[in-house]
This record gives structure tokens, sequence and C-alpha cells, in this order.
């Protein structure tokens, strides 16, 4: 998983995630299983980012969690949002991209 994790990454646009290089994933480490994801600690060069691979591959839940998040953006309770990927072309679930 760590590999295509990995992959995913590396074909991002740099830019969705506020970065400005190409991305160049230095370390994966999985974090757990939620009540309905897996994360995965995502290591870019000085950012730490999550992964979550929503494990019950409902667009629509996915969809609103990231609304939710969004809206709380700029809080300290809260992690910033980066990227919600529900095309399900690289996993078989939605993705969800967040400050760590």
């Amino acid at each position: 998983m760590e590999t295509k994790i990995k992959t995913y990454f590396e074909k991002l646009n740099p830019n969705l995630l506020g970065l400005k290089e190409k991305i160049r994933v230095r370390k994966i480490e999985r974090l757990g299983k939620g009540l309905s994801s897996l994360n995965y600690v995502v290591n870019i060069k000085n950012k730490k980012l999550i992964f979550r691979l929503k494990s019950d591959a409902d667009i629509k839940l996915a969809k609103e969690e990231y609304e939710n998040l969004r809206l709380f953006e700029n809080h300290d309770f809260a992690p910033d949002v980066y990227l919600l990927d529900d095309s399900k072309k690289d996993f078989e679930s939605p993705i969800l991209i967040l400050n760590y």
C-alpha cells in the first residue's frame, strides 16, 4: 500500500498541497484504521500530511467530511484539508489529504 500511496503523491500537482516543487515522498507510516478510514502519515520535505483512504467507499460521506473540515480551516481544533479525490481512479475508495 505504501508504494501505491507514494506513486499517487508523486503524480500530484504540488500546488494542490501548497508546494512549489515536485513532490518527493520521504517516508510513509501507517497511523491505523479509524471508524471509516485507513490513515497514513506522509512525510514530504518539511511537511507531514495525512492520507485518509475512506473504507466505506461512500462518496457522499467523503464529500461531507471534506466540506465539514473546510468550514473549520484556519482554526486550531481541526486539520486543514487539501484535497478530496473521489474519482476512484487510483484507489477503490475516496481519498482525503489533510495536515498532520
